[in-house]
């Protein structure tokens, strides 16, 4: 279970919400999703290694945590401190949370998303992504 919670762009025109959150990092290839009930977290993994966290921090906040580029984390922060924040309860070099319930636009968080995902996909070794990109269904 998801729960469904607003997330309004700058523009106040696209919203996009957890369940949608889920709904898409569901659809990058070979991601796999499952609930840590320790963590009280789902986790998104390609090949067991993780790139997308959602939960609740410490405040009861509905956050994502999202795997980054060390430069481009900080670039983000910078950018967007209110929303942006280094990764709660992970490496803060590589890992940024987000509160869901954030302003930032459709677009930068699928964006995000997308380069966490590819972040940890494109660490696993060639064979495995040969062998991974040839299992798609075409």
């Amino acid at each position: 279970y998801i729960n469904t919670i607003t997330v309004t762009n700058r523009t106040g025109g696209v919203k996009m919400n957890r369940e949608e959150m889920h709904d898409y990092m569901l659809s990058l290839p070979h991601t796999v999703c499952y609930y840590k009930e320790e963590w009280e977290a789902f986790l998104y993994k390609i090949e067991g290694k993780f790139y997308a966290m959602m939960a609740d921090n410490q405040n009861a906040q509905a956050i994502i945590s999202l795997k980054c580029n060390p430069a481009r984390a900080i670039e983000l922060r910078e950018q967007f401190p209110d929303d942006v924040k280094p990764g709660y309860y992970l490496n803060k070099t590589h890992w940024n949370s987000i509160n869901i319930d954030n302003t930032l636009h459709e677009s930068l968080l699928k964006e995000l998303m997308s380069h966490a995902h590819e972040l940890i996909f494109n660490a696993l070794p060639k064979k495995k992504q040969k062998e991974l990109n040839e299992s798609l269904p075409i």
